[in-house]
């Protein structure tokens, strides 16, 4: 196998993530339609890359969509504008495994980012260990360097592999308007979360938001709301019969069976998959934005 090639295809793939919001026609992506949609193939991938690329309205838009770099690096695996995608057996195995590297190293960038190099922004508690992390690294929506003239691939990756669309907004809290987000990929010891174990979020009294908070899980498969026997993976203060501590705070569980009395403060979790969560606040307030107010780590329950 030509290595240097599939390479070639996982940075195709991986320069997906950077175009993940381009506007395409008549592209449905819908996870409630198909709640075990996969963006981990290649058939995903290059069928995402083709839509874009026969979509792209050259000429059109200023700046354009792709330049001209990256339209020659799909076209060098036969993705070009106005032509058919038909890969023959040996592209289709190059394929495969260039996406299967590729999705490798994505998972890599956003499970263990590198805190001591370009990562450094991405964590949301960098004064302790904790694992809750950023959406945007550094609250930068463009993911360009410090200097502003080079690109942070990796923060890229990490706002792109597990979420969609940018706004500039969501990275940009305001007391008491819009919301912010924590997440976490790894439990308070840095391991991924098991689906057959049990896990508790305590949250602090008071929870500082004018409007509302909820804790959702995610499937790390698809990135799209973990499909279980639940309505929706979510505990948040909307919840009907969400059940306080004596002291105010909030015990959220994770896991295959509800701990008894804690039924509506628990979200199922499915053995043999793992998960990830976030935590969104809602019109957060002064507690939350000077940080005050912070979550506990997800612990393992033994």
């Amino acid at each position: 196998m030509n290595k240097s090639y599939m390479l070639l295809i996982a940075s195709v793939v991986m320069l997906l993530s950077g175009c993940a919001s381009t506007p395409t026609k008549d592209i449905v992506l819908d996870a409630q339609a198909d709640p075990k949609a996969n963006f981990s193939g290649y058939k995903t991938y290059t069928w995402l890359l083709t839509a874009a690329i026969l979509n792209d309205p050259y000429g059109q838009w200023e700046p354009p969509a792709f330049d001209a770099e990256t339209r020659g690096l799909f076209a060098s695996i036969g993705i070009r504008k106005g032509r058919k995608f038909d890969p023959d057996e040996r592209m289709k195995k190059l394929l495969a495994d260039g996406v299967a590297f590729a999705n490798a190293a994505a998972r890599s960038i956003v499970w263990y980012p590198r805190y001591e190099k370009n990562m450094k922004g991405v964590r949301v508690y960098p004064d302790t260990d904790s694992t809750w992390l950023m959406a945007y690294t550094g609250r930068n929506v463009f993911f360009n360097g410090e200097d502003g003239m080079t690109m942070n691939t990796d923060a890229r990756v990490m706002f792109h592999y597990p979420y969609t669309a940018v706004t500039p907004v969501m990275a940009a809290p305001r007391l008491g308007k819009g919301s912010d987000y924590a997440i976490a990929y790894l439990d308070s010891r840095r391991q991924p979360f098991d689906g057959a174990k049990t896990y508790k979020l305590d949250l602090p009294a008071n929870p500082p938001v004018a409007n509302f908070w909820a804790v959702t899980v995610y499937d790390t498969q698809t990135r799209s709301m973990l499909q279980s026997n639940q309505k929706y993976p979510t505990v948040g203060s909307n919840t009907e019969g969400v059940k306080k501590n004596r002291d105010g705070s909030y015990t959220i569980y994770f896991g295959p069976k509800a701990p008894k009395g804690y039924e509506n403060n628990w979200i199922e979790t499915i053995p043999g998959k793992s998960w990830f969560v976030i935590l969104r606040m809602y019109s957060p307030l002064k507690p939350w934005i000077d940080q005050t107010w912070r979550p506990g780590e997800i612990e393992l329950v033994k």
